[in-house]
């Protein structure tokens, strides 16, 4: 049984659709990433999650439980449900242990909130106030306030975006821990597409206010539905083809495709996905960036400029003449580019 259910939600600001019919569902343990450009309706999805929204229509359900729906509204501390921004929004004049313990109820707070500091190995830290902590030792003690209630639900909107690299996958490797320890679900919003991809059991992308594609980040990866989501998602190339079966002419050539068509067609096909080779189609390189475990050339060939992802030994170089040959199938897209 999912845990969380979220189905036909509608919400509009003025004159602007900002959620257009967005439905989906959320098992016990599982983290989905929601990926979209800005305007897409990702944050107004997470605070309408957490009671801070009223949808236009549509409903939630957390279990059996309805969280909003017509004539339904259950206020936001009595949901269950932690959220964490991007800003830690600490108490300045509380210890970090303090912070956590915030809000909890009972006789046990203190030690909820020791609990929570621990997973996130934060006890060295209980005694500090805000001041004296680190960027992001202060986002992971927000994160441990979000924890310590033992919440069904976890959401993150863009918690690690103002942490550098290093630190940012050292936190994101923590949360899933805890997240995983604690057997809760999670939906965290980020423009970081890498940090999607790696965190997320699932991706759903938004585009305009609609749910575009949902499904594991192999799958939206490998095979997105339409034009949008494989340029959004990392980076693509687009071509037209004639689809007979399963295999498309292009000004490639002939190109293997997945799934079978026929007729005019939308294709993708990732830059990792075409290697030079001694024979194939031909192209001059018009520029190149280094990036240490690979480089990137940009090839003009007879189906326009395409972006190849090439091993770091490669020592092509702008104005050097190649070819290229497709290494996977290309993609069929819905719709039109």
């Amino acid at each position: 049984m999912s845990l969380l259910t979220v189905h036909g939600l509608e919400k509009r600001f003025g004159k602007s659709q900002v959620l257009a019919g967005v439905g989906f569902t959320l098992n016990p343990g599982e983290v989905l990433a929601l990926l979209g450009p800005s305007g897409s309706g990702k944050t107004t999805l997470l605070r309408i999650l957490a009671g801070l929204e009223v949808p236009d229509a549509g409903w939630v359900r957390l279990g059996k439980q309805t969280l909003v729906g017509p004539g339904i509204f259950l206020p936001p501390e009595n949901r269950g449900i932690g959220f964490v921004f991007q800003e830690p929004a600490l108490f300045p004049h509380l210890r970090v242990v303090d912070n956590v313990a915030f809000g909890l109820k009972g006789r046990d707070r203190r030690r909820k909130a020791e609990e929570a500091l621990a997973a996130l190995g934060l006890t060295a830290f209980r005694n500090r106030r805000p001041d004296q902590l680190s960027g992001g030792q202060a986002q992971r003690v927000a994160l441990a306030r979000a924890l310590a209630p033992k919440p069904r639900i976890l959401l993150l909107d863009e918690p690690f975006t103002s942490l550098d690299a290093g630190l940012r996958e050292g936190i994101r490797s923590e949360v899933r821990a805890a997240i995983r320890a604690q057997k809760i679900a999670a939906l965290l919003v980020t423009h970081d597409q890498e940090e999607a991809l790696a965190f997320a059991d699932r991706l759903a992308v938004l585009h305009r206010g609609r749910l575009v594609q949902i499904g594991t980040p192999e799958e939206v990866y490998h095979r997105p539905r339409t034009p949008f989501v494989a340029s959004f998602l990392g980076h693509t190339n687009l071509l037209k083809g004639e689809a007979h079966g399963d295999h498309a002419e292009t000004a490639l050539g002939r190109l293997k495709i997945v799934p079978r068509a026929r007729g005019p067609v939308w294709l993708s096909l990732r830059p990792e996905h075409l290697a030079l080779a001694a024979h194939g189609v031909p192209g001059k390189v018009v520029d190149r960036a280094f990036k240490g475990h690979d480089v990137t050339l940009w090839v003009r060939t007879a189906a326009g400029e395409l972006r190849v992802q090439a091993d770091y030994r490669t020592r092509a170089k702008p104005g050097d003449a190649v070819r290229l040959v497709p290494r996977e199938p290309a993609v069929v897209l819905e719709g039109e580019a």
